[in-house]
């Protein structure tokens, strides 16, 4: 989760967002939205997460992995 001292991301991703990340296909885009998402550049609502864990599991686990967020991504209240 973000704290109030972070800077304030450039975007907010939705759960359609995040599968599309997941499941692209070019992976210079994958890459740097994976980045952008590890910097906090993409925000991610943390119901937005939660919603993505339950309707793609794998994608989630996957998404973490590939994003080198072991402590997970800059999270949104």
């Amino acid at each position: 989760m973000k704290s109030e001292d972070d800077p304030p991301c450039s975007f907010i991703v939705d759960c359609a967002g995040l599968h599309e990340i997941a499941s692209t296909q070019s992976n210079s885009v994958k890459d740097c939205c994976l980045e952008c998402l590890a910097r906090g550049i993409i925000g991610v609502p943390t119901r937005v997460w939660q919603e993505f864990e339950e309707l793609y599991e794998d994608e989630a686990k996957e998404t973490l992995s590939n994003a080198g967020a072991a402590d997970g991504l800059a999270m949104r209240a």
